[in-house]
């Protein structure tokens, strides 16, 4: 009797892959920190980078000032643009010490203040507020009804100890719940950890800080701030210090802190190579004019971020076709871009690959009993 080869469907096989200053009068040259990096589309990933260039021009940045590495190997970046011009609102968490030593002209400059940074955003952008003393209080959940947040911010009242470090926990979680790929705390502190039992201890908080991917922006102002663990906390979480010399450089602090975010920049890259890796480095280098900044920041692309199944289409025969004498068939894919081979297999074995286009099979039925038989062919990127 005779045999037929059938063309089965084609299946594809994938491997998967601080505004650190001591002095709010001394601001660096230029500093680039990465917020966070998101998967976007394959082979997109998107990094939100904060910079600050002294007032250099923001706006005049294109994607040519910028390039990027993946695991240490040279990434095209696809595009860079003022996160403001994307239409990504931003989600702020103003954590207030309202401790008794805040009591007088100290709460009445920083409502002040906070009140003016309050202002400056953009009407989509979201304001909560949160107070501590004794204990930690959300005194407003995020909002973008600015009469609300203002409300919030005059009735602060000071008194009672200082739980710093509950706060910052409270603060991390809070700002952790926030859907906006754009956040940020802006913690006002006068002073250390005392009074209160320690439920949160140092190391926690600045743990708390670290894992939830959220820029902490930490004033100290008064004569008894924790300079060490400000300075750490704005560090570790890509935020800045920023010291406060006299009440009255509350609002001029504010308001660099509102510049700095509204400076963001959304830096698209191609990530492709991060494909197969639970994570990976990933380094931004800004080059404007004569300056230039370094960030770093980790990747996590996900087993998701994967390049789209490859489509195989065969010919050079049809479905029951009676096959005689030696055929040659041809694979043809609808894309090569991370293309490495093509397999063909016979009822289930791998009988014949190529890497070189056309990736064709010259197939002997005389190698074959005379039967039915199932022809497939995978795309292996």
């Amino acid at each position: 009797m005779g045999w037929k080869l059938l063309p089965g469907i084609v299946v594809c096989v994938l491997l998967f892959a601080t505004l650190s200053v001591s002095h709010a009068q001394q601001p660096p040259t230029l500093r680039a920190d990465i917020v966070s990096i998101a998967a976007g589309d394959y082979p997109a990933a998107r990094a939100i980078v904060n910079i600050d260039t002294s007032g250099g021009d923001i706006e005049g940045l294109t994607a040519a000032n910028f390039a990027a590495s993946v695991g240490g190997k040279a990434a095209p970046v696809l595009s860079a643009d003022l996160a403001s011009s994307q239409n990504l609102p931003m989600d702020v968490l103003l954590l207030m010490d309202s401790s008794g030593s805040m009591a007088g002209e100290p709460i009445k400059q920083a409502k002040s203040a906070a009140k003016g940074f309050v202002e400056a955003l953009g009407p989509n952008d979201r304001v909560a507020v949160l107070s501590f003393a004794d204990t930690v209080k959300l005194v407003q959940d995020y909002t973008t009804d600015r009469a609300q947040t203002n409300a919030a911010i005059d009735g602060l009242t000071a008194k009672g100890n200082t739980a710093l470090y509950d706060a910052t926990a409270a603060a991390a979680f809070k700002a952790g719940t926030s859907p906006s790929s754009r956040r940020a705390v802006i913690l006002l502190s006068d002073g250390a950890q005392a009074g209160v039992k320690m439920v949160t201890t140092r190391d926690q908080a600045i743990a708390a800080a670290t894992g939830v991917g959220v820029p902490f922006f930490a004033i100290g102002e008064g004569k008894d701030i924790d300079r060490a663990y400000l300075t750490q906390l704005g560090s570790v979480s890509k935020g800045r210090y920023l010291e406060a010399p006299k009440l009255s450089d509350l609002s001029g602090l504010y308001a660099s802190i509102g510049q700095l975010l509204q400076s963001q920049f959304i830096v698209t890259f191609d990530a492709s190579s991060a494909a197969d890796a639970l994570e990976t480095s990933v380094v931004i280098t800004l080059q404007a004019g004569a300056s230039s900044a370094t960030a770093q920041a980790t990747f996590k692309p996900g087993p998701g971020f994967a390049p789209p199944p490859v489509t195989v289409t065969l010919t050079g025969l049809t479905e029951g076709e009676a096959i005689g004498e030696t055929r040659t068939i041809t694979a043809t894919p609808d894309r090569t871009t991370d293309l490495a081979r093509i397999a063909f297999y016979v009822d289930g074995v791998n009988v014949f690959e190529t890497a070189v286009a056309p990736y064709a099979f010259a197939f002997d039925p005389n190698a074959y009993s005379a039967d039915v038989h199932r022809l497939k062919a995978a795309a292996i990127v």
